[in-house]
């Protein structure tokens, strides 16, 4: 397969620019984009799923309107995440973040230590499944694990905008931010079903925040901006 000429991505970035994450879109200019460039997808955007995702506005409502997930991260199109930082007592250590080391496969952040789970909300799907959803797929835990019979408690929201150009990879995103507290005797549920998460690492949260400080270990950019939040919340037990 022939390699990106120059021409193409700078017309891939004034598309983008027009666009504006989607703000300045109509569903007719993305489904024509689409059907433009879906040959190229796949050298732009590679391994990317086929999925569908509904666009937001900068407040996170939504603009009525959808793209598939490569185009979506092709031209920074801003969608809806959901995200649950996940947080274990223990008599020994005290309260613990359970926290995520991104699988070496990712195509973003591999390797890099992130927030307990994280994922796209598909289609016309709530964030609040899509929250459990990810739980059961990257942790395989699920409500029954959590105390207060897996209620996740809203903590928020964070937007943020992440840009590799040597990737093709611009994206926007709006995400919804969960608590949840892991019951102590639960912690043996822990699975890795996917393959998404290649380790776990166990933050006692009075380090949080030098953790988030330092700059040995490598903090993606989700947990970085949303962790000192996370940490000055109240348990749910």
């Amino acid at each position: 397969m022939p390699d990106i000429k120059r021409a193409e991505l700078d017309r891939l970035a004034a598309i983008r620019d027009l666009l504006d994450h989607g703000d300045h879109a109509t569903q007719a200019q993305l489904d024509g984009i689409a059907d433009q460039w879906k040959d190229r997808r796949h050298l732009l955007r590679p391994g990317e799923r086929d999925e569908e995702f509904e666009l937001v506005r900068a407040d996170g409502n939504p603009l009525d309107l959808h793209a598939p997930r490569w185009l979506c991260h092709l031209l920074g199109l801003r969608h809806k995440c959901a995200h649950v930082l996940v947080r274990w007592t223990t008599s020994g250590l005290g309260r613990l973040l359970v926290l995520q080391v991104r699988s070496w496969s990712k195509s973003d952040s591999p390797g890099q230590v992130d927030i307990s789970v994280g994922g796209h909300v598909v289609g016309k799907s709530q964030s609040e499944q899509a929250a459990y959803d990810e739980m059961q797929e990257e942790l395989g835990i699920g409500r029954s694990d959590l105390i207060g019979g897996g209620l996740l408690r809203p903590a928020g929201y964070l937007s943020e905008l992440e840009e590799h150009p040597s990737k093709n990879f611009f994206n926007a995103e709006w995400r919804d931010v969960y608590l949840a507290d892991l019951n102590p005797g639960h912690f043996d549920n822990v699975r890795f079903n996917d393959k998404e998460v290649a380790a776990l690492y166990l933050c006692p949260e009075p380090e949080a925040q030098r953790l988030r400080q330092q700059g040995q270990v490598r903090i993606a950019s989700a947990l970085r901006q949303y962790l000192e939040r996370c940490i000055q919340l109240p348990s749910t037990e």
